[in-house]
């Protein structure tokens, strides 16, 4: 748990009793006075921030073990904390990370702050996701990890073992290959013999070597949302994805290969690492059309890359097709993409059915090689768009309700497109809750004005997955007691009368509550707010 940054009242107090002692006065009823006074920190506004969950990949929980998240990209250096004070990193338990952006920072529509999270966690396969902000304001969003030993069906990894000679050199071609269901996309890697692979201190590795490599089927959701980095990060027009994979290559010492200079020649040997992706005819290309290939590795929290072309798509026989990358490096992410065509579906307005639900809309279309983040509200829709050339058309609504909205074929491009939500429940309504603060001593009060970043998750007791979350929260500071007593929010969509879990998060600290939702819903927070009670 995180303690209260009192150093700047401290300061004063003790100045005051430096200029007391200095006078040559008599300091006692200063002391008393200093002993009974209650210190209230007055936190600066914070005009913009964003509430991120961090979820099992496969199970769509939050993840439990602790997250270490470092910021990076466009503002990373523009992150702070409920203070006001900048943070290049931060350690989250329980899966909910809150942070703010410095004031100074502005997010527009045309101009927005853009964060990049590098996160790693116990048993997880390490990711950067990069969060942006469109407007001031505290905005929230969903992130997923992928467990090594749970993924997702779609994220396939396969394993392999060779030994070195006692110089290091392979003494056989190294070949690991790991496709899709039915093969139609998939990656490769060879290796051949003689080569020796070092680590990025110049280690060579030696005796029994284990490789891995995780292949991404970009014909499913589960894959195309979880990728370890982002493909095409900062383009406008949707990224169309028709290969992404990641390696490894470790010894028994744990060295691992390192993709700056993992290639060493060992008498004839050619120092070529050759990384084949298999691409699907679904994507929408055939044998000569041009794609967009890069692979590289990430350093200091970036993905830095070290090769990338515009290759074309060849015929690699036995009915397959796809792209050969020949390195001199061993890379750590490869992939293959290119820009959505005139063969692909574009929507702008939407004819949506709420029945019984109301609020915005936020919703991921989903086609091959294609996951695209869209909301539709009233008079800011987004667009959006599909693969034409899939064989699978949905789209994932996330709020008001979690639903997948599943399509037969992909209506004509430029349509007004259907979005039917289920039936709400007859028991549907808008909550407003009242947050009461209560220090767990009875004898101290809550001694800050305000709890900037804070936010609170909901959702029904008994169900799983998703949480929904409120970011909008109204605290009031109560003069007469100088304490911050509470707060208030509303709850749209709910069910009245029904029991709702609600995890209450702030500066790292997490306290989670059961509570009857009715028009009117009183909750009490007391165990974990230790931190800013005085």
């Amino acid at each position: 748990m995180k303690n209260i940054k009192r150093s700047r009242i401290s300061a004063l107090i003790i100045g005051a009793v430096v200029l007391v002692g200095t006078l040559g006065c008599d300091i006692s009823g200063l002391q008393d006075s200093i002993d009974n006074f209650g210190l209230v920190i007055g936190l600066e506004e914070i005009n913009t921030g964003a509430t991120v969950l961090v979820t099992d990949a496969k199970t769509g929980e939050l993840i439990n073990p602790d997250i270490t998240v470092t910021f990076g990209g466009q503002n990373g250096d523009d992150v702070i904390d409920m203070y006001s004070d900048p943070i290049t990193e931060d350690e989250i338990d329980g899966g909910i990370l809150n942070f703010a952006i410095a004031n100074s920072v502005v997010p527009t529509s045309t101009a927005p702050a853009k964060v990049t999270l590098n996160l790693s966690a116990k048993g997880y396969i390490s990711a950067s996701k990069t969060i942006t902000i469109a407007d001031t304001g505290f905005v929230d969003f969903s992130v997923s990890l992928v467990k090594k030993s749970n993924a997702p069906a779609s994220i396939k990894t396969t394993s392999t073992s060779t030994t070195t000679n006692t110089d290091g050199s392979l003494a056989a071609d190294l070949s690991i290959s790991s496709d899709t269901t039915g093969g139609s996309a998939g990656t490769s890697l060879s290796i051949p013999t003689g080569t020796a692979l070092v680590s990025s201190n110049g280690t060579v590795l030696t005796g029994q070597l284990s490789a891995e490599l995780t292949n991404y089927d970009p014909g499913d959701p589960d894959a195309l949302s979880n990728f370890p980095i982002e493909i095409g990060e900062g383009e406008e027009d949707p990224v169309v994805v028709a290969g992404m994979s990641s390696m490894q290559i470790t010894d028994a010492n744990g060295n691992v290969a390192a993709g700056t200079s993992a290639a060493k020649l060992k008498g004839s040997a050619s120092n070529l690492f050759t990384v084949t992706i298999v691409v699907s005819p679904e994507i929408g290309v055939s044998v000569g059309d041009e794609i967009y290939v890069e692979a590289g590795n990430v350093e200091n929290g970036s993905f830095d890359i070290k090769f990338s072309a515009y290759q074309n798509v060849i015929d690699l026989g036995s009915g397959k097709m796809g792209v050969i990358l020949e390195l001199n490096f061993l890379p750590e992410y490869s992939y293959a993409w290119f820009y959505a065509n005139s063969s692909y579906a574009y929507y702008s307005t939407f004819d949506v059915t709420r029945n019984g639900y109301s609020g915005d809309i936020k919703a991921v279309a989903n086609s091959y090689g294609l996951s695209w983040k869209f909301q539709v509200k009233e008079g800011n829709s987004n667009e959006l768009v599909f693969n034409t050339n899939s064989s699978f058309f949905n789209v994932h609504v996330t709020d008001p309700v979690d639903v997948v909205l599943s399509y037969d074929t992909a209506p004509a491009s430029g349509s007004t497109f259907p979005i039917v939500l289920p039936q709400a429940p007859s028991n549907i309504i808008d909550a407003n809750v009242n947050v009461v603060l209560r220090c767990p001593n009875p004898d101290e009060k809550v001694s800050v004005t305000d709890i900037p970043q804070s936010s609170v998750l909901f959702r029904k007791t008994g169900a799983t997955g998703k949480w929904r979350i409120v970011t909008a929260i109204k605290w009031a500071f109560d003069d007469a007691t100088q304490s911050l007593t509470g707060g208030s929010f509303k709850l749209s969509g709910v069910e009245g009368g029904a029991s709702y879990d609600f995890k209450f998060a702030y500066d790292g600290n997490t306290e989670s509550k059961t509570a009857v939702v009715n028009t009117t819903t009183n909750i009490t927070v007391s165990e974990k707010i230790k931190s800013i009670c005085d």
